[in-house]
């Protein structure tokens, strides 16, 4: 076996346990890494939006990254916005799928839900006829974040 090659095996294998990505090695193949992970320890260092698509373009390979949309971004941001309000977790009447979540502190840890969820959130973030994605998260009166993402 090549060098390069073991190296490849020993990059995939670390990515996968410690769950951060090597973009030095992967810059064509990956979404630029835009959070910090340091073994276990989230850091926040963008907007919310490009740390959630960050997240999901994680579990996709190029060509299949999402990109992000502004209309939908809009429309995320106003549902999360609602379910704060009426304090009730529910689907919107949007002709797009949809995940949702309440009480989630971070992109990260809704992420992991979703990700962790057996009511289709997984296949949504995975789905490769996906393009677009828009979020919208929303902190209702007793401090709890409403989170929504929209996928077309």
């Amino acid at each position: 076996m090549s060098l390069r090659l073991i190296l490849v095996v020993l990059i995939l294998v670390s990515t996968s346990i410690f769950g951060f990505a090597c973009t030095k090695f992967f810059e064509a193949e990956r979404p630029k890494l835009h959070l910090g992970y340091s073994f276990g320890e989230y850091k926040c260092t963008n907007s919310f939006e490009e740390n959630l698509l960050y997240l999901h373009n994680s579990v996709r390979l190029r060509p299949y990254t999402l990109e992000l949309d502004d209309e939908l971004n809009s429309e995320a941001q106003w549902w999360a916005e609602q379910m704060a309000d009426m304090q009730e977790l529910r689907h919107s009447n949007t002709k797009h799928a949809e995940n949702i979540a309440m009480n989630y502190k971070d992109e990260k840890d809704v992420f992991d839900g979703w990700m962790g969820s057996t009511m289709g959130h997984r296949e949504n973030i995975k789905d490769r006829k996906f393009k677009h994605v828009g979020f919208g998260r929303a902190k209702d009166s007793q401090g709890r974040w409403w989170w929504c993402a929209i996928f077309k």
